[in-house]
């Protein structure tokens, strides 16, 4: 228990360390629009569904490495947090058309994102098992 509670935490930095540098160079050039939030939700999104759909499994990875990657760094990486203060900023300034714009866009990218990484690691998973 010990080592997945380790492997979160360092793995979970690590994906907070990325995001924030991501966000931080890419909210320099979209002002307002949230585009660097939405841009991190869905790649991570796809890159959670491609670990689970299939990734993991054929790397067969261990346990404490698989939760690092899926609830640390992922968890690190996108933020639900962060997309809630997002929103309630857009509606406290009166953006409430970029508010409700916001929450349709990410939320659908994000889940086209975590079903097409899903079904990309399902087809990688069943493809190199096929031919093992």
């Amino acid at each position: 228990m010990l080592k997945k509670i380790i492997s979160v935490a360092l793995f979970g930095a690590l994906g907070g360390i990325i995001r924030s540098w991501i966000q931080s160079g890419l909210d320099a050039h979209t002002g307002t629009l949230p585009l660097a939030l939405i841009l991190i939700n869905v790649i991570g999104s796809t890159l959670l569904g491609c670990l689970t759909g299939g990734f993991l499994t054929l790397l067969d990875t261990p346990d404490t490495l698989n939760v690092g990657l899926t609830t640390g760094l992922m968890g690190g990486f996108t933020t639900f947090s962060t997309f809630q203060l997002t929103l309630l900023n857009l509606f406290k300034t009166g953006s409430m058309v970029m508010g409700i714009g916001f929450i349709l866009v990410s939320t659908l990218l994000s889940i086209g994102g975590a079903s097409l990484g899903q079904w990309s690691g399902t087809k990688l998973l069943r493809y190199y098992r096929g031919s093992w």
